[in-house]
Formats: structure tokens, C-alpha cells, sequence
């Protein structure tokens, strides 16, 4: 008899094979990978094959400690492939929906969600970011369509290589390098388009039909597919942080404004507040705030969905409490706004430039490998703002 492990091996090998083999498949799971975009593919892929209206999955441990939260009695768990030990394993995951509140300080669910207030400012995060320039007078989903084929241009070169290596017995074989490319690089532009407007809202099927992704059969082998699908979901995953990092900042920018007025509810201001820092699970899959909790920005289907086959185990008994840390309100007078705004922005782009020059991440490794100084700029910036608000806004 197979074992467990074998058994969803298998099916992550098959539901791998049918993303290519089957129509609109490959769009299928990009609305399910746009709402858990940290995952690496191959868990993004287990969880939609399981549950596809998943929107923010984590192990039992992290509901409970990180967010005081209960997974439900009888509740079935989203097997994934764990590697990160000496052998393969399986670990479990749950949706939100799976879960309840516990008795200290639950956290509700919230992830960051796009509004047309931010849609300037993520167009122009977007732009310097990865040094595409804008197109003037047109709509947010036509710019993000634009802006994706010069970001999968720009990092066409390292999967491509990887593609020529592991096309043997596959459709792509006998291309040659021209057509190969475009197969690439049409595939990676449209499937980043299609996942970030997923994500903020937009129902991406208006944008793209069938036939803008009809190269997907070419890729008829469990290598291409892999090929593929973890070229899109680091490409997706990079752009995706940024649009998150900035939606944040526009959301502080407008609390402040809020505050103004000196006097408020000082029962909110009451309120237990952990620190703004964004608390990911071990394997940097979870989207969880614990101030904010999880958040959804308009999923294409409710929550607390069936349970497809491949879904491999009953979830366990309630687990205990977890403990919560305590943090600090922010409490800003409105004349302060304005000054606090501009010392938080310069100190961030300070200290990211520091952190840049001890890393030795400069405008040479730019040049050879965008995708890594965007990941490190990133990881700078989110480490300087945490340090900014800890140090000016919530001291």
C-alpha cells in the first residue's frame, strides 16, 4: 500500500502534467497562486489542486501562536511537500476559513487589498522598481499589461537557459532559440499580468482569452511545466512584494491623515497593537499580519470551500492557546503629520542605502541579475521600514 508521501507526490507530479495538458488550467491556478503568491509553485499548485479558493494557508502552529486562532474540529488539512529537512515530508496547512478566534486577542483576517487611491502610487512603485517607464493616458490593467512584458524581457535570460536543458521529449524540443524564446517570455508577460491584476481585484479573464496562453501545451513535460511555473511565481512574487510593501505605506499615509484631529476614540486607542512588522510562516508562505490579520482583495470565490480529492487528512484536535505579544498604539498629533511622513520616508531610503552598500548590492549586480538586487532592495527596504517604525512612529 502507497504511503501517504507517495500518494501526494504522485498528485503534485499529475496536477503539474494537467496545467499544460488541460484548457484553462493554467489560468485556473494563477487566480489561486495570486492570493498566496509567497508559496513556491509547487505548494501553490498542491493547494489549488485541494483547495482553489484558498486564500491565506498556514500550519496549525501559526494560527495559533502568531494570530490566536483555532482550527476548526474536523477541518481537513492541505498536504505539501516539506524538503527543507535531510528527507521529504508532509506538513499541513489551513485556510483562514478553517479556522476560528481564540479567547486572548484573535486577529481578523485582512490582506492588503487594492484601492483606486493607490493605483498611482503602485504604477510608480512598479516603475522604479524595475525601471519600466510608463504609458501616459491609460488604465491601471493596460499599464500593468504593458509593464509585465518589459519585467519578463528582463528576466527571460536564466530560465531560458534552464528551459533549453530539460525540453528533451517535450513539444518544445525541435524549436529553435527565437521560438523558444517567445514562447517564454509571451507565457511569463501575460501569466504576470494576469496574476497581479487577479490580485488587485481585477477580473483578468476581461484582459486575456484562451489564446493568449496557448503555448502552455507546448510545454508538455514535467521539467518544461516546472520550468515554467517557478519562472512565474519568483517574477509574480517579486512584483507582488512591491505593490504590497507600497499599498502599506499609502495605508499609514492615509491613518495618519485620519489622526489629525488630536481627539479620538480613546477606547480604539486602547486597543492591544503589535508591532507592524509582517509575520510570515517558517517557509515565508503566508501573506499574515497579526495587527491586521489576513485580508482579501475580492476573491473570485467565497471561503470555507469543499474538499476536492487529493486532500489527504483530517485536522487535528483544537490546539492550545498561543501566547500573544503586546505592542504599542501609535498616538500622532496632526500637526506632526506632514514632519513625521518625511522623516519616516527619508530615514527608510537612508538606511535601505546603507544596508545596499554593506551588502555590496549595487547598480553592477542590477545589471546582471535584476531579479535578485529587486529581491535584495526589497528585503532592505521592508528591514528599514520596520526600524523606522519602531524608532519614529510607534515610540
Amino acid at each position: 500500500m502507497a504511503s501517504k508521501l507517495q500518494i501526494v507526490t504522485e498528485f503534485s507530479q499529475k496536477k503539474i502534467l494537467e496545467l499544460a495538458s488541460v484548457r484553462g488550467n493554467w489560468q485556473r491556478y494563477l487566480k489561486t497562486a495570486a492570493r498566496i503568491y509567497k508559496y513556491p509553485f509547487r505548494d501553490q499548485l498542491l493547494i489549488h489542486a485541494q483547495r482553489p479558493d484558498a486564500t491565506a494557508c498556514a500550519t496549525i502552529e501559526f494560527w495559533n501562536s502568531r494570530m490566536d486562532r483555532w482550527v476548526n474540529r474536523g477541518s481537513r488539512g492541505i498536504a505539501l511537500l516539506d524538503d527543507s529537512g535531510h528527507k521529504t515530508r508532509l506538513k499541513y496547512v489551513f485556510d483562514v476559513s478553517d479556522t476560528h478566534p481564540g479567547r486572548h486577542r484573535p486577529q481578523e483576517a485582512q490582506l492588503w487589498r487594492m484601492e483606486p487611491a493607490y493605483e498611482e502610487a503602485v504604477l510608480e512603485s512598479i516603475s522604479n522598481s524595475f525601471e519600466v517607464e510608463r504609458e501616459p493616458g491609460v488604465s491601471f490593467a493596460e499599464q500593468i499589461c504593458s509593464m509585465s512584458q518589459v519585467i519578463a524581457e528582463d528576466n527571460l535570460t536564466d530560465y531560458l537557459e534552464e528551459l533549453r536543458n530539460t525540453r528533451e521529449d517535450s513539444f518544445l524540443e525541435d524549436l529553435d532559440d527565437l521560438n523558444l524564446s517567445v514562447r517564454l517570455k509571451t507565457l511569463l508577460a501575460n501569466s504576470l499580468a494576469y496574476t497581479v491584476l487577479t490580485r488587485c481585484g481585477y477580473d483578468a479573464d476581461r484582459y486575456f482569452d484562451e489564446t493568449d496562453f496557448e503555448f502552455i501545451h507546448d510545454f508538455s513535460t514535467y521539467e518544461t511545466v516546472s520550468v515554467l511555473g517557478n519562472a512565474s511565481n519568483s517574477i509574480s512574487k517579486m512584483v507582488l512584494l512591491e505593490i504590497g510593501r507600497t499599498i502599506r505605506q499609502q495605508e499609514r499615509t492615509s491613518k495618519f491623515a485620519k489622526r489629525q484631529n488630536p481627539v479620538y476614540d480613546r477606547a480604539t486607542e486602547e486597543q492591544p497593537r503589535t508591532a507592524r512588522k509582517e509575520i510570515e510562516h517558517h517557509d515565508r508562505g503566508t501573506d499574515l499580519h497579526p495587527d491586521r490579520g489576513v485580508s482579501v482583495s475580492r476573491p473570485d470565490s467565497a471561503g470555507g470551500g469543499g474538499r476536492p480529492d487529493g486532500q489527504v487528512r483530517d485536522a487535528a484536535q483544537d490546539v492550545p492557546e498561543g501566547a500573544q505579544a503586546d505592542a504599542v498604539r501609535p498616538a500622532v498629533a496632526g500637526g506632526q503629520l506632514m514632519d513625521i511622513d518625511r522623516r519616516a520616508t527619508e530615514m527608510v531610503e537612508h538606511l535601505t542605502r546603507e544596508l545596499a552598500q554593506q551588502n555590496r548590492v549595487d547598480e553592477e549586480m542590477k545589471a546582471t541579475n535584476q531579479m535578485a538586487w529587486v529581491q535584495a532592495m526589497n528585503n532592505f527596504k521592508a528591514s528599514a521600514e520596520e526600524v523606522v517604525l519602531r524608532q519614529l512612529i510607534y515610540s
